[in-house]
Protein backbone atom coordinates (compact mmCIF):
# COMPACT_ATOMS: atom_id res chain seq x y z
CA UNK A 1 0.00 0.00 0.00
CA UNK A 2 1.02 3.30 -0.77
CA UNK A 3 2.03 6.77 1.63
CA UNK A 4 -0.44 8.16 -0.05
CA UNK A 5 -2.94 5.43 0.32
CA UNK A 6 -2.39 4.99 4.04
CA UNK A 7 -3.17 8.46 5.02
CA UNK A 8 -5.87 8.19 3.07
CA UNK A 9 -7.69 4.98 4.55
CA UNK A 10 -6.44 6.41 8.13
CA UNK A 11 -8.47 9.96 7.42
CA UNK A 12 -11.65 7.55 7.03
CA UNK A 13 -13.86 6.66 10.32
CA UNK A 14 -15.23 3.37 10.29
CA UNK A 15 -19.06 3.49 10.69
CA UNK A 16 -21.47 2.03 12.98
CA UNK A 17 -24.58 0.39 12.26
CA UNK A 18 -27.50 2.15 14.31
CA UNK A 19 -30.72 1.76 13.82
CA UNK A 20 -30.42 1.02 10.35
CA UNK A 21 -28.47 4.34 9.60
CA UNK A 22 -24.52 4.43 9.58
CA UNK A 23 -22.89 6.79 11.91
CA UNK A 24 -19.67 7.76 12.25
CA UNK A 25 -17.78 5.42 15.10
CA UNK A 26 -17.59 7.68 18.37
CA UNK A 27 -20.08 10.11 17.45
CA UNK A 28 -22.99 9.94 19.76
CA UNK A 29 -26.16 9.62 17.82
CA UNK A 30 -29.47 10.46 20.05
CA UNK A 31 -32.76 8.86 18.47
CA UNK A 32 -35.88 8.14 20.77
CA UNK A 33 -34.51 8.04 23.83
CA UNK A 34 -36.85 5.86 26.45
CA UNK A 35 -36.17 4.90 29.79
CA UNK A 36 -36.48 1.36 30.90
CA UNK A 37 -39.65 -0.30 30.60
CA UNK A 38 -40.14 2.11 27.64
CA UNK A 39 -42.35 4.36 29.65
CA UNK A 40 -41.78 7.95 29.72
CA UNK A 41 -43.68 9.39 32.52
CA UNK A 42 -45.02 13.11 32.31
CA UNK A 43 -44.95 13.14 28.55
CA UNK A 44 -48.25 13.39 26.96
CA UNK A 45 -48.85 13.05 23.14
CA UNK A 46 -50.93 16.00 21.39
CA UNK A 47 -54.64 14.75 21.41
CA UNK A 48 -56.07 13.21 17.65
CA UNK A 49 -58.04 16.00 15.91
CA UNK A 50 -61.92 14.95 15.20
CA UNK A 51 -61.15 15.95 11.48
CA UNK A 52 -60.79 13.96 8.17
CA UNK A 53 -60.91 14.83 4.21
CA UNK A 54 -64.53 13.89 2.95
CA UNK A 55 -63.84 14.85 -0.31
CA UNK A 56 -66.30 17.72 0.29
CA UNK A 57 -66.23 21.25 -0.56
CA UNK A 58 -65.04 21.77 3.10
CA UNK A 59 -61.87 20.06 2.01
CA UNK A 60 -60.82 23.25 0.68
CA UNK A 61 -61.20 24.95 3.88
CA UNK A 62 -58.25 22.04 5.59
CA UNK A 63 -58.13 20.53 8.94
CA UNK A 64 -57.86 23.91 11.39
CA UNK A 65 -61.20 25.88 9.79
CA UNK A 66 -62.47 22.60 9.82
CA UNK A 67 -61.91 22.21 13.21
CA UNK A 68 -63.24 25.93 14.16
CA UNK A 69 -66.59 25.25 12.30
CA UNK A 70 -67.16 22.08 13.72
CA UNK A 71 -66.64 23.86 17.55
CA UNK A 72 -68.34 26.82 16.10
CA UNK A 73 -71.55 24.63 15.22
CA UNK A 74 -71.54 22.83 18.82
CA UNK A 75 -71.13 26.05 20.52
CA UNK A 76 -74.11 27.36 18.85
CA UNK A 77 -76.10 24.17 19.32
CA UNK A 78 -75.26 24.27 22.62
CA UNK A 79 -76.99 27.91 22.79
CA UNK A 80 -73.80 30.06 22.37
CA UNK A 81 -74.09 32.30 25.16
CA UNK A 82 -71.14 33.09 26.17
CA UNK A 83 -67.93 34.63 24.23
CA UNK A 84 -66.72 31.80 21.64
CA UNK A 85 -63.42 30.42 21.87
CA UNK A 86 -62.24 27.52 19.69
CA UNK A 87 -59.05 24.92 20.71
CA UNK A 88 -57.20 26.32 17.50
CA UNK A 89 -57.63 30.27 19.19
CA UNK A 90 -53.91 30.05 19.69
CA UNK A 91 -53.11 29.22 15.86
CA UNK A 92 -56.16 31.30 14.05
CA UNK A 93 -56.92 34.76 14.34
CA UNK A 94 -60.48 34.93 15.88
CA UNK A 95 -62.51 38.07 16.59
CA UNK A 96 -65.86 37.35 17.90
CA UNK A 97 -67.63 34.58 15.43
CA UNK A 98 -65.45 35.52 12.43
CA UNK A 99 -61.98 33.90 11.33
CA UNK A 100 -59.60 35.55 9.63
CA UNK A 101 -59.22 33.94 6.45
CA UNK A 102 -56.95 34.27 3.20
CA UNK A 103 -59.38 33.18 -0.07
CA UNK A 104 -57.29 31.63 -2.75
CA UNK A 105 -59.11 32.17 -6.05
CA UNK A 106 -59.42 32.18 -9.49
CA UNK A 107 -61.68 34.26 -12.10
CA UNK A 108 -62.75 37.52 -11.47
CA UNK A 109 -61.59 38.24 -8.00
CA UNK A 110 -63.71 41.55 -8.03
CA UNK A 111 -66.31 39.79 -8.33
CA UNK A 112 -65.82 37.18 -5.88
CA UNK A 113 -64.87 40.00 -3.66
CA UNK A 114 -68.46 41.50 -4.28
CA UNK A 115 -70.05 38.39 -3.70
CA UNK A 116 -67.87 37.40 0.33
CA UNK A 117 -68.92 40.77 1.05
CA UNK A 118 -72.58 40.20 0.92
CA UNK A 119 -71.83 37.13 3.05
CA UNK A 120 -70.72 38.95 5.76
CA UNK A 121 -67.08 39.17 4.79
CA UNK A 122 -65.08 42.09 5.89
CA UNK A 123 -62.29 42.36 3.45
CA UNK A 124 -59.15 44.05 5.49
CA UNK A 125 -56.63 44.63 2.28
CA UNK A 126 -57.32 45.34 -1.80
CA UNK A 127 -57.78 41.72 -3.60
CA UNK A 128 -54.06 40.67 -5.15
CA UNK A 129 -52.86 37.96 -7.08
CA UNK A 130 -55.90 35.76 -6.34
CA UNK A 131 -56.19 36.22 -2.72
CA UNK A 132 -58.64 37.91 -0.94
CA UNK A 133 -57.66 38.32 2.87
CA UNK A 134 -60.27 39.22 5.54
CA UNK A 135 -62.39 37.86 8.27
CA UNK A 136 -65.14 35.71 7.45
CA UNK A 137 -67.95 34.60 9.71
CA UNK A 138 -67.45 31.25 10.97
CA UNK A 139 -70.96 30.24 9.94
CA UNK A 140 -70.60 31.24 6.08
CA UNK A 141 -67.52 28.47 5.78
CA UNK A 142 -69.10 26.04 3.91
CA UNK A 143 -70.83 28.49 1.48
CA UNK A 144 -67.46 30.33 0.66
CA UNK A 145 -65.95 27.21 0.42
CA UNK A 146 -68.42 25.75 -1.70
CA UNK A 147 -68.05 28.29 -4.37
CA UNK A 148 -66.45 27.42 -7.81
CA UNK A 149 -64.17 30.31 -7.67
CA UNK A 150 -62.04 29.15 -4.58
CA UNK A 151 -59.40 27.41 -4.72
CA UNK A 152 -58.67 27.47 -0.91
CA UNK A 153 -59.36 28.81 2.30
CA UNK A 154 -56.52 29.12 4.81
CA UNK A 155 -56.61 30.85 8.36
CA UNK A 156 -54.68 33.78 9.32
CA UNK A 157 -52.67 33.01 12.32
CA UNK A 158 -52.05 35.44 15.05
CA UNK A 159 -52.78 34.71 18.50
CA UNK A 160 -51.95 38.66 19.54
CA UNK A 161 -54.68 39.90 17.00
CA UNK A 162 -57.67 37.00 18.89
CA UNK A 163 -59.82 39.23 21.07
CA UNK A 164 -63.78 39.12 21.17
Amino acid sequence: MSDRRTRRALAIMPLERLDGRLAPSGFLVFTHIRPPGGVMHGFAPPKAQSYKPTGGPMDKAGQTLNIVYNEYQSYVAAGGHDTFTSSQSGRVQITGASVGVDIRAKGDIASLAAQLRAQGMTITSPPRFGIIEGTLPIAKLPDVAANASVIGIDPISGAAHNRS
